[in-house]
């Protein structure tokens, strides 16, 4: 009988490929019987010493006698130097199909252990997707970008001649004048790169900004009710002073009703804060700029700091005297403008600010203040004026990977120059299908308050 007939290899299962299969090997008549883990003749079935051995997941290859059923030589019967059947009748096991059912059973956990690890890989994966998508939603680059920095080279070098133009011509030069405010050369330059804001600047630009909510209630807009005193309504307001600040209503009394404005029927009273300190024979000196929101309908009373609302003492101090004496006001206004006391006051709170953007020197707070303010009367997202949104807008307006937020907010004082000089501020409804950019002024403000 040839060996062929002796032998037979298992093939029906599928993971057996013909370039793994052992090949039988024609044992040597005079060879010795094999020992109890090595292979003679036909490869018999795999020990588990010998499974235990090889590596994992090494698909293996069984093979059985074709007379199984045949009872195995015992004693005399099996010779030393027996043929090759009786040797590998010698080795193989007693129940070989179970063998090699379990072999089966062994190739399905290991298949299904694979389709498990790619399972929990793919899953690894979109995780990470989701998170970096997240991040993308949080500080990524929006469809659109804001008005404030649509600055092209154009523009840029234009905004850089008026500069140049105002540091030389000073006061003799007249830029604009909206509502009464005049603005000069030595004003504008104000707007240039580190400088410092001036009242006619903030002054100027919320007048704009009024002009255009008019002009969107106009057209039908759903804008909301803004006044926005100037920047001496506060300083009106509060009377700072070495010994300290002193409320009088009678100084601002007449405001509202020059403009014509009730104000609780308003959505916002957005008031510029220029906080400082009193000198001797200079009055009072402003060092910083923060924005008072009064929030007519969520009855709330907000200090937008970009500098946190830390700093100095008297500094801390303005902040929350800002709270004491517009509440006063509130009801001050109410009784005169409309005879009664004020039914709500009890229920009137100060908003806490711990998300606002922050600004990384000492130089922009003006023109944080400005764009903070901006947010309110355009619906428009602060997320926009955040560091990490603006450094993700600098590839895009910029080209330039390195970009900073001191880089951005120059484009924001540029822009500012222009609208100045053309007499229109080039704000963009928020409340539009695919704006804002991110949350609603509205909608952030609540969210940060708690």
């Amino acid at each position: 009988m040839d060996i062929d007939d002796e032998c037979l290899i298992v093939d029906e299962m599928p993971h057996v490929t013909p370039s793994r299969r052992r090949q039988p090997q024609v044992a040597s008549r005079r060879t010795p019987p094999a020992a109890p883990n090595q292979m003679t003749g036909c490869p018999s079935v795999i020990s588990e010493e010998s499974a235990a051995s090889r590596r994992p997941r090494q698909r293996q290859v069984v093979t059985i006698d074709l007379e199984e059923d045949e009872e195995e030589p015992t004693g005399e019967q099996q010779q030393p130097s027996g043929t090759g059947r009786g040797a590998f009748a010698a080795t193989a096991p007693p129940n070989a199909a179970a063998r090699v059912q379990e072999s089966r059973e062994v190739y399905r956990l290991e298949e299904d252990i694979e389709k498990l690890e790619q399972e929990m890989a793919t899953m690894r994966i979109v995780g990470e997707r989701k998170k970096i998508w997240d991040l993308r939603k949080r500080t990524g680059v929006p469809a659109k970008a804001p008005w404030f920095l649509k600055v092209n080279d154009e523009e840029t070098a234009a905004a850089l001649q008026l500069l140049e133009e105002g540091q030389e011509k000073g006061e003799s030069l007249t830029v604009a004048e909206v509502s009464g405010i005049p603005v000069l050369g030595y004003d504008i330059v104000r707007l240039e790169d580190l400088e410092w804001l001036n009242d006619e600047i903030v002054n100027i630009t919320f007048a704009l900004a009024e002009r255009w909510l008019k002009e969107q209630a106009a057209a039908g807009k759903p804008v909301p009710k803004v006044w926005i005193p100037n920047s001496f309504f506060w300083q009106k307001l509060s009377n700072p002073s070495a010994a300290g600040f002193r409320y009088d209503y009678n100084s601002v009394r007449r405001w509202s009703t020059k403009k014509k404005v009730n104000v609780f029927e308003l959505d916002y009273v957005i008031v510029p804060i220029n906080e400082g300190y009193p000198t001797t024979g200079m009055g009072y000196m402003g060092t910083h700029w923060a924005l008072g929101v009064v929030d007519i309908k969520n009855k709330r009373i907000r200090v937008l700091d970009s500098l946190g609302g830390g700093g100095t003492n008297w500094r801390k101090e303005e902040n929350e005297k800002f709270y004491e004496f517009i509440l006063q006001y509130l009801k001050d206004e109410h009784r005169d403008k409309l005879k009664k006391p004020m039914p709500d006051a009890h229920l009137w709170a100060k908003q806490s600010e711990t998300n606002l953007p922050q600004q990384t020197n000492g130089c922009d707070c003006g023109v944080f203040m400005l764009l903070h303010g901006l947010a309110f009367v355009c619906n428009s997202s602060f997320d926009d004026i955040d560091a990490h949104r603006c450094a993700a807008f600098a590839t895009r307006l910029t080209g330039d990977h390195n970009t900073d937020q001191l880089n951005l907010i120059s484009l924001v004082r540029k822009k500012l120059i222009l609208s100045i000089r053309d007499q229109n501020l080039p704000l963009e409804w928020g409340g539009e299908e695919g704006q804002p950019q991110g949350q609603s002024a509205s909608a952030s403000a609540s969210a940060v308050g708690r």
